[in-house]
């Protein structure tokens, strides 16, 4: 009966600790994706920021060509039309950078929530280890 009562305190304590390094591991590696995950909104919002400035500019180079197109001769018409297309196609860039931005920022997220879900079950089966090394521990005289 020793024996058996020896292999059980020892897997728990085995499984325990590996439990244990597994847990850190998985968060530390966790903590990294958050981090990455976190660097990846501020590029999102610099992005936003900038997509916004390139469309505000847009609007004021638009507002502009729409007022002074009748003080337009030939050589400013075209020149301003050149400009507005130029801002367009400017705005349509950095949209396109944000939007890939944000679907890189939306799976990052849902891949972490995912990954730390699975975290959950491998800190249950840690202390539930932990909590049966005392159960199969016994002292001398004990047992």
């Amino acid at each position: 009966m020793k024996g058996i009562r020896l292999i059980v305190f020892a897997y728990c304590l085995l499984g325990a600790l590996a439990g244990s390094a597994t847990t850190a591991i998985f968060g530390a590696r966790l903590s990294n994706e958050s981090a990455q995950l976190d660097e990846l909104a501020a590029a999102l919002s610099a992005a936003q920021a900038t997509h916004q400035t390139a469309k505000d500019e847009l609007l004021a180079l638009r507002e502009k060509q729409r007022v002074e197109r009748d003080n337009y001769n030939a050589q400013q018409a075209i020149e301003a039309s050149a400009n507005t297309q130029v801002a367009i196609e400017k705005e349509s860039q950095l949209l396109q950078v944000v939007d890939d931005l944000e679907r890189q920022h939306s799976t990052g997220r849902q891949d972490l929530q995912q990954r730390q879900t699975k975290l959950v079950p491998l800190i249950a089966l840690t202390l539930f280890h932990f909590l049966l090394i005392p159960l199969t521990f016994r002292r001398r005289g004990q047992g």
